[in-house]
C-alpha cells in the first residue's frame, strides 16, 4: 500500500461506508439517518467522554502490543510505515475518515440491525484481525472486539458523535505509534 491508495482507501471509508449506511438506514422505521447526525446530538460531555474512553482504549492496546510477542501483525504494520512515512497531517486525515465512516456504517447502522456485540465481531472481522493462525494477531483482535463493543456504548448512550471522537483519537495515537516506533 502507498500513499495514495490509502488516501483513495481513506475517502472511501469516509463517503462510501457513510452511504452505505445511509443505504440501511433508509429503510429503518425506528432510526433515520440524518436525525442520528444532527448537530443537536454534538456536545462537550459526549465529544470528551469518547475522547476519554479513545485515550483509554489506545493506552490498553499499547500495553498489549507490548506484552505481545512478535507475530505478523507486527511485522506487516512495520512494512507499512516504511512505506507510507506518514506525516502527521495524514495520520489525522486517515484517522478522521476511519472514524467518521466506519462509525457511520458500524455503530449508526449495522449495529441498528444486528445489535451492539455482533456487530463489534463483524468490525474486527472485516478488518482481518482476527486470525486464528497468528495468536499475537488473534488476540490484538479478540482486544479489538472489546474496544469495537466500547464504541457501540458509547454511541448507544452517548450518540454518534461520541463514538467517532473515541475510533479518531484511537486511531490517531496507534498511528502516532507505529510512526514512532518506524
Amino acid at each position: 500500500m502507498n500513499k495514495k491508495s490509502l488516501f483513495h482507501l481513506s475517502v472511501f471509508t469516509l463517503f462510501g461506508f457513510s452511504l452505505v449506511g445511509y443505504i440501511l438506514l433508509h429503510f429503518s422505521k425506528q432510526l433515520d439517518f440524518w436525525t442520528m447526525l444532527s448537530v443537536e446530538f454534538i456536545s462537550l460531555k459526549s465529544i470528551s467522554i469518547g475522547l476519554g474512553i479513545g485515550v483509554l482504549a489506545a493506552a490498553l492496546g499499547l500495553l498489549l502490543v507490548y506484552f505481545l510477542p512478535n507475530g505478523k501483525m507486527d511485522n506487516m504494520m512495520d512494512n507499512l510505515m516504511e512505506e507510507l512515512d506518514p506525516k502527521w497531517y495524514h495520520i489525522l486525515f486517515y484517522s478522521f475518515c476511519a472514524g467518521v465512516g466506519e462509525e457511520i456504517l458500524f455503530r449508526g447502522a449495522i449495529q441498528h440491525y444486528i445489535q451492539l456485540w455482533p456487530a463489534a465481531i463483524l468490525f474486527v472481522v472485516i478488518h482481518g484481525y482476527f486470525n486464528i493462525k497468528d495468536k499475537t494477531m488473534f488476540t490484538y483482535g479478540v482486544f479489538l472486539i472489546f474496544i469495537s463493543g466500547s464504541f457501540g456504548y458509547l454511541y448507544k448512550f452517548l450518540g454518534i458523535y461520541s463514538a467517532i471522537s473515541a475510533h479518531f483519537i484511537y486511531d490517531v495515537i496507534m498511528f502516532g505509534y507505529l510512526k514512532r516506533k518506524a
